[in-house]
């Protein structure tokens, strides 16, 4: 395969993944069930005829909600300068 069929093989270029990445956190109790009160708030929230919201999907979308508001991100920053991660 030449590099004009594969372009991740040019110099200055990565592959591009198509698999999904998996991440690990180990969370204490405490924080652990305070992520599951609040999926299961916005679970309500979301669908209040079938509150059911898997953690993944709600960390997905504080992923996508922290990267596309200023304010949120600015808002995880200070907890993070805080200690309180």
């Amino acid at each position: 395969m030449t590099a004009r069929q594969n372009p991740a093989r040019e110099p200055g270029r990565t592959a591009i993944r198509a698999q999904p990445v998996r991440v690990t956190v180990d969370l204490d109790p405490a924080t652990y069930t305070e992520l599951n009160r609040w999926v299961g708030g916005a679970a309500i929230a979301v669908n209040p005829d079938f509150p059911r919201l898997p953690l993944a999907k709600a960390i997905r979308a504080m992923i996508h909600a922290t990267t596309a508001s200023e304010a949120v991100a600015g808002a995880v920053i200070e907890q993070l300068r805080q200690g309180q991660d």
